[in-house]
């Protein structure tokens, strides 16, 4: 497990090695602490209060709405998301009563579903500031998942996600916050043998060790390693959630150049929500990503309508969207050639990500009825025992 000690030391030692402070400060967190939010924390038992505290249970059914409610895959779906979060959060807090994101939780399916809807078989997918770490309660159950990788640059929110990901992913978890250059220090006494932990202890070893045989999947970035992302990594989505207005410009230039250079030839940067405007506005993160090469197949404001005439759909975004490809992207030339604050191409790729729901059987659910069925989730896990859990206020 990463706990605090091991990811200030390990940060520690990489503020020591760059070349200049001044790389450092690139992923300072203005933002988040002009907003006065704990960017570090003292103890793990802080950790919780994070949770429910980035959106409001006041989007429920606005987002609800975006999704034309539920049919019965994706309630079973963000129902069992729920009871994963609930098992996550006593398994590591121990509280007495669960705080559940049902608002939060919402907005991650309909990520998933906007990315599902583009390409159902994606294999990998990079989140660039993943926030309190839900979208890995709906990935771990994604078919063919090879490669869900995270960066994330706030110790408050690193943490959390550290653990998250190591009790939905288990040994397919790569921790990368830890120090490297330890694994040698296994084997202090080499050379010809003569010092044997036989001869140490005076008995035969009873522990003998065995190579890990797992297959990482899920891999988590402190903002220190994104070279090797860069360098090693290509993904049939990018996602940057809520959060592109709130980089430092050089950490916004860092990150667009990032995604420019991982995301596959026929893959997506997905946005859902830019971020709180401390950094300046919409149109200034997608100039800059045109600037990069990038294209908007669909950009729409918060509550921007979409429109289907020829089929008589429509739908509404409770969150500004954006789907971003590069040069290389099949669609490109329908993508529009200049930045547009509401626009929609006309492409196979943007009719599934946003009419998938049409036609569909579906029906909304008050938050006291998705209580209600995690809490029979939640019993039906573990024996009768009803989950003691309360909505976020």
């Amino acid at each position: 497990m990463l706990d605090i000690e091991l990811y200030r030391m390990s940060e520690s030692l990489a503020r020591q090695a760059v070349r200049t402070w001044r790389y450092a400060q690139v992923h300072r967190l203005d933002a988040f602490e002009k907003a006065g939010f704990p960017v570090r924390i003292g103890n793990l038992g802080e950790l919780d209060q994070i949770v429910g505290s980035m959106h409001a249970n006041d989007r429920y059914a606005v987002l609800q709405d975006e999704l034309a409610g539920f049919d019965d895959t994706d309630l079973e779906r963000f129902v069992s998301a729920l009871a994963d979060f609930y098992d996550f959060h006593v398994s590591t807090f121990r509280r007495t009563e669960v705080t559940v994101p049902l608002a939060e939780m919402i907005a991650h399916l309909a990520v998933y579903k906007m990315v599902a809807a583009y390409n159902p078989g994606f294999r990998s997918l990079l989140e660039i500031g993943p926030g309190n770490g839900l979208l890995a309660f709906l990935l771990r159950g994604h078919d063919g998942l090879r490669d869900y990788t995270q960066i994330e640059a706030c110790e408050s929110f690193y943490l959390p996600q550290s653990l998250i990901d190591s009790h939905l992913f288990g040994p397919a978890f790569d921790e990368w916050a830890r120090p490297r250059g330890l694994d040698a220090a296994a084997d202090c006494f080499v050379g010809d043998g003569a010092v044997a932990v036989q001869q140490l202890t005076r008995k035969p070893e009873l522990n003998p060790a065995l190579p890990l045989q797992v297959d990482a999947v899920a891999h988590h970035c402190p903002w220190w390693r994104i070279a090797e992302v860069a360098a090693q990594r290509r993904y049939d989505i990018v996602t940057s959630n809520a959060n592109l207005l709130e980089f430092t410009p050089e950490a916004l230039n860092d990150y667009v150049a990032l995604m420019r250079k991982v995301v596959a030839d026929d893959g997506i940067l997905y946005v859902q929500c830019f971020g709180g405007r401390v950094n300046g506005q919409v149109s200034d993160a997608v100039e800059r990503l045109y600037a990069a090469g990038f294209r908007a197949l669909l950009l729409v404001p918060d509550g921007g309508m979409l429109s289907d005439d020829e089929r008589g759909r429509h739908k509404r975004l409770a969150l500004g969207n954006g789907v971003f490809v590069t040069p290389a992207h099949p669609d490109y030339d329908k993508a529009s050639a200049q930045p547009r604050a509401n626009h929609a191409s006309d492409c196979a790729a943007i009719q599934r990500m946003c009419f998938a729901e049409a036609g569909d059987a579906r029906r909304h659910y008050e938050a006291g009825e998705i209580l209600d069925l995690l809490a029979a989730e939640i019993a039906r896990r573990h024996g009768g025992v009803k989950g003691n859990a309360r909505s976020a206020a």
